[in-house]
């Protein structure tokens, strides 16, 4: 079960450094990443600006963004909805976002899974095999239809190359995890593996994807 509540931004009191992902209006086909620098209360939110071939990428006052991002020290992920009000490069690149009335946050619990048909490739040593993810979470998943399920076995390092849709924007996933169990399905043999070693990044992709899909669209 997830919940989710509504703080105001301040109340977080989150640290400068917070990697974030920022979805920019009209800009981007997918997420750029950002980092929160610091917020004057009331004010602004200052984030890092994204970066485009080295450069920093330009964008007006007033467009419309939605700023992602995974907490440890919440232990769930959150949204928010803002727009730019001012953006400089000195003395580096960075951008001024309204302060959000309100924050969606949704708390982490690891029962929270989504039923799903998501075609994968897995990387095992020198194989690549083709697959399906029916069944995801932030911590896991459930594998099946394997082509050569035959050069796995439990306890096997792997990784999971994927795509998900998140608000019609569609990501590339790339995971590692560890084979925890293989059982016998309809079609053939079932992985249930184990995420290990997952980014903020990813772990927000992952939390945003399995909410989309269980719950409904997220943030």
């Amino acid at each position: 079960m997830t919940t989710e509540r509504q703080p105001r931004f301040e109340d977080l009191k989150l640290q400068s450094g917070l990697k974030l992902q920022l979805d920019i209006e009209d800009y981007s086909t997918g997420r750029d990443e950002s980092v929160l620098l610091g917020y004057s209360p009331g004010q602004s939110v200052i984030v890092s600006a994204p970066l485009q071939n080295g450069a920093p990428i330009q964008v007006a006052t007033n467009t419309p963004v939605t700023v992602r991002f995974f907490s440890h020290q919440l232990n769930g992920a959150g949204a928010f909805r803002t727009r730019v009000i001012a953006s400089s490069s000195y003395p580096y690149p960075h951008m001024h976002l309204s302060m959000p009335e309100a924050v969606v946050l949704g708390e982490v619990r690891k029962a929270l899974r989504a039923r799903v048909e998501l075609e994968a490739i897995l990387e095992f040593e020198q194989h690549k095999l083709g697959a399906s993810i029916t069944d995801i979470s932030v911590v896991g998943a459930r594998i099946e239809g394997l082509s050569d399920e035959s050069v796995l076995a439990a306890g096997d390092q792997i990784r999971i190359y994927s795509r998900v849709t998140i608000c019609d924007v569609v990501c590339k996933v790339r995971v590692d995890g560890i084979v925890r169990n293989i059982s016998v399905g309809r079609q053939g043999s079932v992985l249930g593996v184990e995420f290990i070693d997952v980014n903020d990044s990813t772990r927000v992709l992952l939390h945003g994807y399995t909410l989309s899909q269980a719950m409904g669209d997220f943030g």
